[in-house]
């Protein structure tokens, strides 16, 4: 069974129009309306690539300092505490600079000398070693995180612990070269402002 349209060759898909003449030619018309579509893209390119030009080229020192100025920003204002009063106006809890002690278990040595610093921030801080073994261990699977061993610690000791105050030295104890690795300071709260 042959198929009717293999006799004749196919002329197109739709049939022929009998107002359009063929072949379809670019009438001068039409010829005219691209053109000027084609001069109407190009001044909008023109005009975007100068303004591109401008922005980047031009304006380049004035636009890194808007940046620059947006970077960051400072803002102080003071924390929204004070003393907490009864209903007579008698202080109940009143606010106090502290300092806490912390420890980033990351930094402390793996093996037996992790617990022989332990134990030295131990007698220092006055604390049991089993204590600190166990705030440790409970933060074991976030070594990143400081781990506060003591609030309100007395200033003598934050001295001596702290890591500004080291000097390296030949008689050096273990619990100044325990807390020089591994402890450190924090404001726990603020000066109280008096009532």
């Amino acid at each position: 069974m042959q198929l009717a349209s293999s006799s004749r060759p196919l002329r197109g898909f739709l049939p022929p129009d009998p107002k359009v003449e063929e072949p379809y030619l670019l009438t001068p018309k039409m010829a005219m309306r691209v053109a000027i579509l084609g001069v109407v893209a190009l001044v909008a390119f023109g005009i975007l690539f100068l303004r591109l030009w401008s922005l980047q080229i031009l304006s380049t020192a004035e636009y890194r300092a808007a940046a620059d100025s947006n970077l960051r920003r400072t803002d102080s204002f003071e924390a929204p505490r004070g003393s907490i009063l009864d209903r007579n106006g008698r202080v109940l809890v009143r606010n106090v600079a502290s300092t806490a002690v912390v420890l980033w278990p990351a930094s402390l040595p793996r093996g037996n000398g992790r617990d022989t610093e332990v134990r030295a921030l131990g007698n220092v801080l006055g604390m049991p070693f089993r204590r600190l073994r166990r705030l440790i261990r409970d933060h074991k699977y976030d070594p990143l995180t400081p781990v506060t061993l003591k609030v309100a610690v007395h200033p003598e000791k934050i001295a001596y612990l702290s890591p500004a105050s080291r000097r390296p030295t030949t008689n050096t104890s273990a619990a100044h070269r325990a807390s020089a690795r591994c402890a450190s300071t924090r404001w726990a709260g603020r000066r109280a402002r008096s009532p």
